[in-house]
């Protein structure tokens, strides 16, 4: 079992900004440190969170830390990366992951992090650690036994902006069921929600009126079915199917909730009017 009373500060998409941060025991920032990914932004950011007051600091990268990325930086050359190398950043005294577990040591006892930067981009513009949102990079990818999961981008149908998510991601949490899982990247979809891993998520709205209007057509079907049966049913009723017993039952326990947080701390009312885009403070959760 995890320990209980740890408190845990998230943040996500900073974008070169230095928010208040609430004191806590572990800060945990789910990428996009920077908006360009050079050299510079990066250092100026890890340099920030490296005088924050938390024992323990753990990152992972986003689509706008280039950098970061070995496979975006052979691919597109140094033009995207000017001033410097991922070689030459001080990371202090900073946990980063990259598609990679951490086991910290509390006074409360072990927490087990994974974190991974790996983020679909469904309109094909991919920038660091971006793939098709087809390619699944998830399944059998966490390890089993996990507390936190921090990763860049959202599970699909949870704080995701109606559907942006990816469903993978979203398999390999109700498979290894973490504690808390903390991303952001879709910055209007900030917030925290507690979820039960059985319930389904919300379909974005075009797909919910699409299965409205499947339903509506098979009721209105069923319907001109029963009136033309029903002399039939009329005249040779259906008897009674015997009432089973009752046997007593067991209370139900309640399910155990996994805490998704979208911690992006940019945050703007419109997806189009970025110059609007205000700076919010990160949330706190509890281990």
């Amino acid at each position: 079992m995890p320990p209980e009373g740890i408190r845990i500060v998230c943040i996500s998409d900073t974008h070169n900004a230095t928010p208040p941060v609430e004191e806590g025991d572990i800060l945990l920032h789910a990428g996009d440190l920077s908006n360009g990914g050079t050299l510079r932004e990066l250092q100026n950011q890890l340099d920030w969170i490296a005088s924050l007051p938390h024992k323990h600091k753990v990152v992972v990268g986003g689509n706008h830390d280039m950098l970061l990325d070995p496979d975006f930086v052979a691919a597109r050359g140094l033009r995207f990366t000017p001033g410097g190398t991922a070689d030459e950043l001080n990371w202090h005294d900073i946990h980063y992951l990259c598609n990679e577990s951490l086991e910290l040591d509390l006074p409360q006892g072990k927490v087990r992090i994974f974190g991974s930067p790996n983020t679909p981009a469904p309109r094909g513009i991919k920038g660091a650690f971006q793939h098709d949102p087809e390619l699944d990079l998830w399944t059998n990818r966490v390890p089993d036994g996990t507390d936190l999961l921090l990763v860049h981008g959202p599970p699909r149908g949870y704080l995701d902006q109606g559907g942006k998510g990816c469903p993978h991601l979203l398999r390999e949490i109700q498979r290894v069921k973490p504690k808390i899982v903390v991303f952001g990247h879709i910055h209007q979809g900030r917030g925290t929600r507690a979820v039960s891993l059985s319930e389904r998520p919300r379909e974005p709205a075009p797909l919910r009126a699409a299965s409205a209007q499947r339903r509506d057509s098979q009721a209105s079907l069923m319907g001109g079915l029963r009136r033309r049966l029903s002399h039939v049913f009329s005249s040779h009723p259906a008897p009674s199917p015997p009432q089973p017993t009752k046997e007593p039952t067991e209370p139900e326990q309640e399910e155990e909730k996994v805490t998704m947080v979208n911690a992006a701390v940019h945050w703007f009312p419109d997806p189009y009017e970025a110059a609007r885009q205000e700076t919010k403070e990160g949330y706190v959760v509890y281990l």
